[in-house]
């Protein structure tokens, strides 16, 4: 049966149909796939954009007015399968336009531009920014501790800018693979949002809803939504191979690797690497610094800054529990820099509550082991979380411990009282030593235009956090009382 298939005519025959059967499939599963997603060209053409939310109701938040718009702008926000999709439609004439290419992540975009920042969770406790600006240029970003900015995070996400003569529209899509979050409560799930526009040629920034990260509480005020709830699972290996040939030494020597992305539901993944190659990673830029203070550098490598906000504190003046730096840094041996075996972060959530685990380990000998965990628990208007970090270094014979409790507690719209309490240990053949130290914030904010602030930072002399942490110094005590004021009563010119 089976040879007379193959034989001749009959195999002709038996060819075309098994080709004409593929053929069919491959189109229905094309033309399936296209009805499904969304096309993210910036035109709105897609049907599936009259089931979007609208938000119209922006204000002017630069300067803090709070005034109506003279510019209208529009937002849609729609959940499909595929991921958050989002689209601004601005309001104006073409000869008032500015269009400046800026290189990815930028502080400040030399165009017009929007920008979507987003609590996945609700909870006020970490968002993300993507912002757009009309020349396609294009940043994204972390916001923790209420309106602290970080442009270390990078990820994929789909943008398209589309221009008419009256209007400009800006489209996004992002996947929901993007970052660890909450699955939400039967159908739905419930979201943060806050959608601003800026004008470059007249410094006015436009925004829903009304409030600005210029205020002491900016991601708890968010508009939370609720919006269809999709999950998506993901699995990804990406191996790598390296060659280098010395012609002078004549040899060849050669390195490989991969990392792996797991995320089988919405509210865990698990990333690894294995003899990560940071090859394609920018350099940092050149810093000359003749004080006593380190240096802090920001973290570039992918690895590090994946959905690193989990591990955020809200220390001062740039202090870190968690220095992603230390990790691959100079060797203890003044060897040059360190070698990565391989490294392994696990984030995710149970219930109300949310976790991440770390753990990275050195090549060779003289290689350090350094982990970390930390978990937080959010409530309506407060939080605690508590996170450990724990380092071995064998060349030195030393082993540092750290935990560190934190709060945030809202009592109200004026209140706000957070900080951190902080012990650490370090074991070495010279000795032990203990620390302890605090940071406590209370800031009160009556109206848009009055905030008053107190702080008091405390370090023991013998607080050392420096193994897998950053500080500018321990043995100091700190008061500082503040009260600022915003003048938002301007003229209409």
């Amino acid at each position: 049966m089976l040879r007379s298939l193959f034989d001749g005519r009959n195999f002709m025959i038996g060819n075309k149909l098994i080709i004409n059967s593929l053929l069919l499939a491959a189109l229905l599963l094309v033309s399936n796939t296209a009805l499904a997603e969304l096309k993210i060209d910036g035109r709105l053409d897609d049907p599936d954009w009259a089931e979007a939310q609208v938000f119209s109701d922006f204000i002017v938040i630069e300067p803090l007015t709070f005034n109506t718009p003279r510019l209208q702008t529009k937002a849609l926000l729609l959940s499909t399968p595929e991921g958050l999709a989002v689209v601004f439609i601005c309001e104006q004439p073409e000869e008032t336009r500015t269009r400046t290419i800026t290189q990815r992540d930028p502080q400040q975009f030399d165009a017009d531009s929007v920008s979507l920042m987003i609590d996945f969770d609700g909870t006020g406790e970490i968002a993300h920014e993507f912002g757009v600006s009309i020349t396609g240029s294009y940043r994204d970003g972390t916001i923790t501790n209420e309106n602290s900015f970080s442009r270390d995070w990078d990820s994929v996400w789909q943008r398209a800018v589309n221009e008419e003569p009256e209007s400009w529209t800006v489209e996004i899509l992002l996947p929901w693979s993007i970052v660890a979050m909450r699955e939400g409560a039967d159908e739905t799930r419930q979201i943060a949002v806050f959608c601003q526009r800026e004008v470059h040629d007249s410094g006015e920034k436009f925004a829903f809803p009304a409030t600005s990260s210029g205020l002491t509480r900016f991601v708890s005020d968010f508009a939370r939504i609720e919006v269809q709830r999709y999950s998506a699972q993901e699995f990804n290996v990406w191996p790598y191979v390296t060659v280098l040939s010395d012609i002078v030494n004549d040899s060849i020597t050669g390195k490989g690797g991969l990392d792996l992305f797991w995320k089988p539901s919405g509210r865990f993944q698990v990333v690894a690497t294995f003899n990560p190659d940071f090859g394609q990673v920018e350099s940092d830029d050149l810093v000359i610094d003749f004080s006593a203070i380190e240096t802090r550098f920001s973290d570039k490598h992918p690895f590090f800054t994946e959905n690193q906000g989990i591990f955020g504190d809200t220390l001062p003046v740039g202090d870190h529990i968690f220095y992603t730096r230390r990790i691959g840094g100079p060797r203890d041996d003044n060897g040059g820099a360190s070698d990565i075996d391989g490294a392994l972060k696990v984030i995710g959530s149970a219930g109300s509550l949310n976790y991440g685990i770390f753990a990275a380990h050195e090549a060779d000998a003289v290689g350090r082991s350094f982990y970390a965990g930390r978990v937080t628990f959010p409530g309506d208007n407060w939080s605690v979380g508590a996170i450990s970090t724990y380092v071995e270094r064998p060349f030195l014979d030393r082993t540092a411990l750290v935990n560190m409790i934190d709060y945030d507690v809202k009592p109200g719209d004026s209140w706000r009282w957070y900080g951190e309490f902080i012990s650490g240990k370090v074991d070495s053949n010279t000795g032990s030593s203990d620390g302890l130290g605090a940071f406590n914030v209370i800031e009160y904010t009556p109206n848009d235009r009055w905030t008053y602030d107190a702080s008091l930072l405390q370090y023991t002399d013998s607080l050392d956090i420096t193994d897998m942490g950053y500080s500018r110094r321990n043995n100091i005590e700190e008061l500082h009382v503040g009260v600022e004021y915003r003048h938002t009563d301007f003229p209409e010119n």
